[in-house]
């Protein structure tokens, strides 16, 4: 379920968190507490330590808890909605040269206006073929466009989660175009 809200490839490990949807796991400890008597409120707060202990010490989705280490503040967001370009970017999971040369889709990982390993990072923040986009980004929020930024501005108000996505869904789309 978890990957049609966010539109994500079945390879992805880090469905979840983008959706806001725990793990079923963590999901039945949380019903066996409130079945023995812990509130609500208790159980959603062991709940959410757990999601983020495992988040914080797990083995895959490294790029995705680089963009998102705080499951709740995440969470929290009033606004904005995970869409396929948005997943494709806090997954790493598409549109990008390494990931398709390791699914055997590509025949190499270089990008393909750079010559330098193609992955969401180089895509969004280093490649300077979207130099453009970056610098709109940069005019609208006076701040350079980077993980960390991006990231915050995703969080923390509905105007630049407006900016981040834009620059974003540019990127991605113009991406897939030209692979096209």
């Amino acid at each position: 379920m978890a990957i049609r809200i966010c539109c994500a490839y079945r390879t992805i490990s880090t469905e979840g968190v983008m959706a806001g949807i725990p793990p079923i796991e963590l999901l039945i400890q949380e019903r066996r507490e409130k079945y023995t008597g812990v509130d609500s409120a208790t159980a959603r707060t062991n709940l959410m330590a757990r999601w983020q202990d495992k988040w914080s010490h797990g083995t895959y989705g490294r790029w995705t808890y680089r963009l998102i280490p705080n499951i709740q503040a995440w969470i929290d967001k009033p606004y904005g909605e995970v869409d396929y370009f948005l997943t494709q970017t806090l997954s790493g999971h598409g549109c990008f040269r390494k990931y398709l040369y390791d699914w055997r889709r590509a025949e190499t990982d270089a990008c393909r206006y750079c010559g330098a390993q193609d992955d969401a990072e180089h895509t969004l923040f280093v490649c300077s073929n979207w130099n453009e986009v970056q610098q709109i980004y940069t005019r609208e929020t006076r701040r350079p466009f980077n993980a960390v930024n991006m990231t915050a501005d995703l969080i923390s108000m509905e105007e630049n989660w407006r900016c981040a996505y834009r620059a974003v869904r540019k990127i991605i789309e113009s991406k897939e175009r030209d692979e096209r």
